[in-house]
């Protein structure tokens, strides 16, 4: 996933999923340094989405990639806080 994300990602945000086999974002963050010397690490997928709306422009686009446990709290966060999701697949191929 690195690989592929990484060198499109402007900002990037590591975190972790409320899980106890989730890899710690220090060491997503470390996968990830050769196309972000310094991306944001956070604790929750919570606390992520606050750091990436903030960060964000209207123009820009925030994508949750990971695991299923990461985009599930991400769509329980949405969903909750009256946010509209639409899953869209796109294909660079």
């Amino acid at each position: 996933m690195a690989r592929v994300l990484g060198p499109w990602c402007q900002e990037l945000i590591v975190t972790q999923a409320q899980v106890p086999r989730a890899e710690s974002p220090q060491r997503l963050a470390a996968v990830f340094r050769s196309w972000h010397p310094v991306p944001g690490i956070t604790v929750s997928v919570w606390q992520a989405l606050d750091q990436a709306r903030e960060a964000a422009s209207p123009d820009d686009l925030i994508i949750v990639a990971g695991s299923l446990f990461v985009v599930g709290e991400a769509l329980q966060l949405f969903s909750g806080a009256g946010g509209v999701c639409v899953p869209e697949i796109v294909s660079h191929r």
